[in-house]
Formats: C-alpha cells, structure tokens, sequence
C-alpha cells in the first residue's frame, strides 16, 4: 500500500523515502522531519523537511515526543530518469564516470569473469586502480560499499534485468 501511494510522487520527479512511526526513542536510526505529523498514519507522500543522522538520547525523545518524526526505513522509490536528472544536477562528475565506465561494459551474456574484464577496461581507459576503480562502480551498481563478491553478483544483475 505504502509504495502504491508513493508511486505517483515518483513519477512526478519526487524521490519519495518510507517512514516507520517509532516506537520509542531509539539513538541507532536516522529520522525524517515531517513538515507536519503524519496524521492517521495512512499510507500517503508527506513533505520532508530534513533527515537526522543518529542522534543521541535526549534528541530522540525530543523527536519522538514532537510527533512530526519518523524513523528512516532507508527504503527509496524513483524513477531511473529522475534519479539521473538529480545526478546531473548535483554530482555531474559521478554521472560521467559512471556513464563512461558503462560505455566499456562487455556485451552479455555475463559470467564470472565479466567483472574482471570490465574493471581492467575501466582502469585501462581512465587511469583508475584500487578503490577508486571498482568502489564507484559497486556503489553505482548495489547503492553500498562492501557486500558480496562483485564478480559473482554482476551474472545475477543480468539475470534479473533480463526478467524484469
């Protein structure tokens, strides 16, 4: 339900983020600001005000005792065009990195050995090794920093867009 109320935000170009009503203070997760309490709590796009990184004790029990909080899901929903129009706008050098590595992407199908082809293409072409090679590249594939084994995920990945 919550994702079906969020649909049409997402493709008017909002990023839209899920929130859980918390439960109690709670010092290890993030907190959306609302622009206003949630109400009824019924699923529907609510205006953010800004995200609180972890805070500590008392500022939770402030955040909660206001109402207008709510814990960060860390669950996001936006269109591809969208997110990449928001790239553009404020990490356009990210988005040419990430645009010329995936002009070197070999043709599938893919195995095992597609992601050691694929990071040797980028490195031979822009000069990059280490983890400022393969880090924007996991990050741009998973949205992480660490995770499972690159070379056995991007078979996977194949699989799925190929499904979908």
């Amino acid at each position: 339900a919550a994702v079906r109320a969020g649909m049409a935000a997402a493709r008017e170009g909002q990023l839209v983020t899920f929130g859980i009503r918390p439960a109690h203070a709670e010092t290890g997760y993030g907190y959306l600001e609302l622009a206003e309490p949630p109400g009824d709590g019924a699923p529907r796009p609510l205006d953010l005000r800004r995200f609180v990184e972890k805070p500590d004790a008392a500022r939770a029990a402030e955040m909660v005792a206001a109402g207008n909080y709510l814990w960060n899901a860390g669950i996001f929903l936006f269109t591809a065009r969208h997110l990449i129009a928001g790239f553009a706008a404020h990490q356009p050098r990210m988005l040419a990195g990430v645009r010329e590595a995936l002009a070197l992407l070999p043709p599938g199908p893919y195995g095992p050995q597609t992601w050691a082809d694929w990071t040797a293409a980028v490195k031979s072409a822009t000069g990059r090794k280490g983890k400022a090679l393969f880090m924007p590249l996991r990050k741009a594939l998973t949205g992480r920093a660490d995770g499972p084994d690159m070379a056995h995920l991007l078979p996977l990945m194949q699989v799925i867009r190929a499904g979908a």
